[in-house]
């Protein structure tokens, strides 16, 4: 992971993180002990994944997964049609439709949202209203999540494609 994000922070290469990329590193999310040296979200680690970073990397911190992607998710919710809302004065156009919704997706739950993230887009299912998209500046470079794409039918719709599109769109701008 370290490599990753220092293309990213150092290096100012922009990432695009699409639906099972925010499950990555769960072991940095909810469970254990906190991580010595986290300071934007409430990132935990197991004991076993906590020693063996410190053990293996004395001088450093363990990696915070849901610090470095800017919202943490540790559940997904039933697989039931999700309304996108666009955010006001989000910094990229997302052409989506006013009530539009997907095809039967699971929505993430955000167990913490670190603080620099702008919202992009929400995603309201049943009684719960969860960002599903976002850009979290990251050193020199940023990174935009999105949780949405877990089936095939999410892929080849035209609405998915564009927030992909305007995604790399924004992604590619010069700084």
């Amino acid at each position: 992971m370290t490599n990753l994000t220092e293309q990213i922070v150092s290096a100012g290469l922009p990432a695009l993180l699409v639906h099972c990329a925010m499950h990555s590193w769960w072991d940095t999310l909810k469970k254990g002990k906190p991580i010595p040296g986290n300071t934007l979200g409430k990132a935990r680690a197991n004991k076993r994944t906590l020693e063996q970073w410190q053990q293996d990397h004395p001088d450093s911190s363990l990696p915070a997964w849901g610090d470095f992607i800017g919202i943490a998710s540790t559940k997904l919710g039933p697989k039931k049609p999700i309304t996108l809302v666009p955010v006001a004065d989000a910094p990229l156009q997302l052409n989506i439709a006013e009530g539009y919704t997907t095809e039967k997706t699971d929505l993430y739950n955000s167990h913490y949202v670190t603080p620099e993230v702008t919202p992009l887009l929400r995603g309201l299912q049943r009684k719960d209203d969860e960002v599903v998209m976002w850009e979290a500046p990251r050193g020199k470079g940023k990174v935009i999540g999105l949780t949405l794409g877990h089936n095939d039918d999410e892929w080849d719709d035209p609405v998915f494609q564009g927030l992909l599109k305007s995604a790399i769109d924004y992604l590619l701008e010069p700084q």
